[in-house]
């Protein structure tokens, strides 16, 4: 562990001559996102059309549906405010997709999203993108992550096909790995010296302050383990 700290904090400690840095969530997952200074490594697939088609919901023109999101990852992401989210209180299950970590919205596409174009997904059961159609959503959402909507196929439509760069290696999870060691290292959240100069809370709330979502407190090293291991997730 004391390897992977120090590795992971030289790259922290040259991030600047390295050109890498945190990147605004919603640019990661573009088409141009091999520009962006958080990809590390990346594997470009060229352009095509095909991830939308397979990804876009059922009921929207030339969607096929294969990979859809989890109830279980759905209900990961926090509440804008910090707070977990819990189907249980009744406030937040009136009005589950109000006020979410921002990254939800851009990872997961939820009943009444507009999308992919300006029109709001039906995922209800009977619904215009929901069962019983055929290879609908079966957990209740679809994927956002890496589809791009400027994509149309419907007929007449010359939008462009789109490149794809898969992400491998970013400095996000440089920030995580060197969290994790830190805290395995020191047991000490807050720990820091001439050589790691940077804490471990310090490099979990660079990653959670970049979403807008509240910064983790001080808190023991297993409570510390269980939030480094949910912001990775």
């Amino acid at each position: 562990m004391t390897e992977a700290a120090k590795a992971s904090h030289d790259i922290i400690a040259s991030a600047g001559e390295l050109g890498l840095g945190l990147d605004t969530y919603a640019n990661l997952f573009k088409s141009k996102n091999y520009n962006s200074k958080e990809v590390i490594l990346c594997r470009p697939t060229g352009t095509s059309k095909t991830f939308e088609q397979a990804n876009y919901p059922m009921g929207v023109t030339g969607g096929n549906t294969t990979t859809c999101s989890t109830e279980n990852l759905a209900s990961a992401f926090e509440m804008k405010d910090g707070r977990a989210f819990d189907w249980n209180d009744p406030t937040m299950k009136a009005n589950p997709y109000k006020d979410r970590d921002p990254r939800f919205y851009l990872t997961i596409v939820h009943n009444g999203m507009l999308w992919p174009a300006k029109k709001a997904v039906d995922i209800s059961e009977g619904g215009a993108n929901g069962l019983s159609l055929t290879n609908a959503t079966t957990t209740g959402y679809y994927m956002r992550k890496y589809v791009d909507n400027s994509i149309s196929f419907e007929a007449g439509s010359t939008t462009a096909a789109t490149h794809h760069n898969w992400i491998l290696f970013r400095y996000a999870e440089v920030l995580l790995n060197y969290a994790e060691a830190m805290i395995h290292v020191n047991g000490n959240c807050d720990y820091k010296d001439a050589t790691y100069t940077m804490s471990a809370r310090e490099a979990l709330n660079a990653v959670r302050k970049r979403a807008g979502i509240p910064e983790v407190a001080a808190c023991s090293q297993d409570e510390f383990l269980t939030r480094v291991k949910h912001e990775r997730r």
